[in-house]
């Protein structure tokens, strides 16, 4: 797997500001639009060594390469999607770091999302599809569906596709994503 060295203080401030755990290398993507923003940048001089997460913090997203694929693994305690552009701000993370999927545990989700009613499910779903980034939502989502046959049937149909998934857990993204003659079932 070919990928491209980043200059040592583009290194040193990406793991300063936990965007990428350490010893990661993520490839050259596309560059994100601008209506991506991959979050504040931190005032100059600001932090002198590796980041630490203060208790109760969330931990950073990270890179993690699932077989051959690179996928953004989205923490639980992060910010919550509760709009198309917060889905692009997941999306640029993605592009940012050469992931090629993004693992967003249910916990990242606004409620709202699962009310297909209101759209922002498709919007968000359509945004991934748009830029190529493959979705997989992991966690127990029975509470949404056991009251919407609608949203039952986009899972169950997302789950026969290739571009976005509802799973239980990372492992379960793992299988999928793993090569035909390493898959589990």
């Amino acid at each position: 797997m070919a990928t491209t060295e980043i200059g040592p203080e583009m290194e040193k401030s990406m793991k300063e500001n936990g965007i990428m755990p350490t010893g990661a290398r993520p490839t050259t993507a596309a560059v994100a639009p601008e209506e991506i923003t991959l979050g504040a940048v931190p005032p100059a001089g600001a932090g002198t060594g590796p980041a630490e997460i203060a208790p109760g913090e969330p931990e950073p997203d990270g890179i993690e390469h699932l077989g051959d694929t690179p996928v953004l693994v989205c923490s639980p305690g992060g910010p919550v999607v509760r709009s198309e552009q917060d889905a692009l701000d997941v999306i640029g993370t993605a592009l940012h770091l050469g992931a090629t999927w993004a693992v967003v545990p249910v916990t990242r989700l606004a409620p709202d999302f699962f009310d297909l009613r209101g759209g922002l499910a498709g919007q968000v779903l359509q945004k991934f599809v748009n830029y190529r980034i493959g979705l997989a939502v992991v966690g127990d989502i029975s509470a949404y569906t056991a009251g919407s046959g609608a949203l039952r049937d986009l899972v169950r149909e997302s789950n026969r596709r290739t571009h976005a998934w509802f799973l239980p857990d990372l492992d379960a993204v793992r299988s999928r994503l793993a090569p035909p003659d390493r898959r589990t079932s």
